[in-house]
């Protein structure tokens, strides 16, 4: 039996926004509503994917919301498979990056840290002893303006052969941030290299952020983001959790690499917030439009 484990999810923000939360009772133009499933339902074919799911909202606050596909391809049980729907749970994945940015821009803005100050000197400030038992090349050079333009000069932990192995693991493993940042800055093959050499996608800089985010507020990072985001400024978005069959299709799906990082940031009870209706996802990051 074949099931889509990673969801292709568009959500994309055509104009500046309304405030935070707001309501339109506005109709979204039907002309473009058909052009855009048009062009969803041609990607999809395209690009060979099984589904996927776009949000728009338009200037006027207008929202579109459309589906394409299957969630569940198929198969010899269900010879129909399951259609891909816009109230379905998505994994967001690198999406959370946004939202890591985002805190810690505000925590500067709040005067708790500054862009350029050192790793060192914010885990001489804010880290309690024994969170980073390991040293990390350059950290007196590298600042919090590296790790978010991902210029670091830190290896991805993804191309690590130590997280390699433990992404092969059945079942899979949860493991600590830590450990994802011990297998980048210990690796022999990416090496670490000075900061400020070059641009480099790369996730342990987001999972050092997260961290930051964490030693500084004092909560987990899934208890700060939703007490500053997801409930303060959107209220409640919706009200149904994913299920464990949900959640176990995502840990065993080949996207697995990024439940790594969620399980570090968003454990137990939290989890689940870092899957998103697409019109919860597109609510969130209205938020981020007026500043």
């Amino acid at each position: 039996m074949r099931y889509l484990y990673v969801i292709l999810l568009f959500a994309f923000l055509v104009a500046p926004l309304a405030s935070c939360g707001s309501s339109t009772t506005t109709v979204f133009d039907l002309r473009m509503a058909q052009t855009l499933q048009q062009s969803l339902d041609r990607s999809v074919s395209e690009l060979n994917i099984p589904g996927a799911v776009m949000a728009v909202r338009a200037p006027d606050g207008s929202i579109w919301s459309g589906a394409s596909g299957y969630a569940t391809l198929p198969n010899s049980a269900q010879p129909s498979g399951v259609r891909m729907t816009t109230d379905m749970h998505l994994r967001i994945a690198s999406m959370i990056k946004s939202f890591t940015a985002t805190m810690i821009l505000q925590l500067v803005d709040e005067g708790k840290l500054t862009l350029d100050e050192t790793l060192d000197q914010v885990m001489a400030q804010w880290f309690a002893p024994g969170v980073i038992d390991f040293a990390i090349p350059y950290s007196d050079a590298i600042t919090i303006r590296h790790l978010l333009e991902m210029r670091s000069g830190m290896p991805n932990y993804s191309n690590t052969p130590a997280f390699l192995a433990l992404l092969a693991q059945q079942p899979p493993q949860p493991v600590e941030a830590k450990e994802l940042i011990r297998m980048s800055v210990q690796s022999a093959n990416p090496a670490p290299y000075p900061p400020d050499t070059r641009m480099e996608y790369c996730n342990t800089n987001y999972i050092v952020l997260g961290m930051i985010v964490e030693q500084v507020t004092g909560n987990p990072y899934a208890v700060e983001w939703h007490r500053r985001h997801h409930q303060r400024r959107t209220g409640r978005t919706s009200r149904s959790r994913p299920s464990p069959r949900t959640l176990d299709l995502l840990e065993r799906g080949p996207g697995r690499g990024h439940l790594f990082a969620m399980r570090a940031h968003a454990p137990a009870q939290h989890f689940e917030r870092a899957l998103q209706f697409v019109a919860d996802l597109n609510r969130m990051k209205t938020c981020f439009i007026p500043g």
